[in-house]
């Protein structure tokens, strides 16, 4: 009977302990990078630019000198990787008028994010190492004659 007692209340400490460990130590995680990607239509023409995961498409219009933003989070923030569905896909289509569009992928390969255009953090009109390198920063996307001459008739 004794050895129950005791048992039963290093429970109860235990238990107690971890309690409060995880009720009154919650620590809130900030992300490691938060980034801002903005894409600007420089295009002569309006400009779809479709985000595409999964058999879902989220279509966003840009006239002229229009632009539209997303913001990431996380450890590593890279274009169109973030917990948002309507900012999140794998493949970026540009549709331009009279039915021409420039498709561009996410490229998991050499085990990084990367690819052409849009998934390049280098084809960014702002793109720097020490810029990215700082945790927080915005990156701009100029839509223009070099990816409308990348343009195929769409599909």
């Amino acid at each position: 009977m004794e050895r129950k007692v005791i048992s039963l209340a290093y429970l109860i400490i235990g238990i107690s302990v971890a309690y409060f460990q995880t009720s009154c130590g919650k620590k809130t995680v900030e992300p490691f990078q938060q980034a801002t990607y903005v894409y600007k239509n420089n295009w002569e023409s309006p400009v779809y630019l479709e985000l595409r995961k999964n058999r879902g498409i989220n279509s966003t219009f840009l006239k002229k000198g229009d632009s539209v933003s997303f913001v990431v989070n996380g450890d590593i923030a890279y274009p169109f990787r973030g917990s948002n569905i309507s900012s999140s896909a794998d493949s970026v289509v540009l549709r331009f008028q009279g039915d021409r569009c420039t498709s561009y992928f996410l490229d998991l390969s050499s085990g990084t994010f990367g690819g052409e255009g849009v998934f390049n953090l280098k084809e960014y009109d702002n793109y720097s190492t020490e810029l990215v390198s700082r945790g927080n920063y915005t990156l701009i996307y100029s839509i223009d004659s070099v990816d409308y001459n990348k343009s195929v008739a769409c599909k």
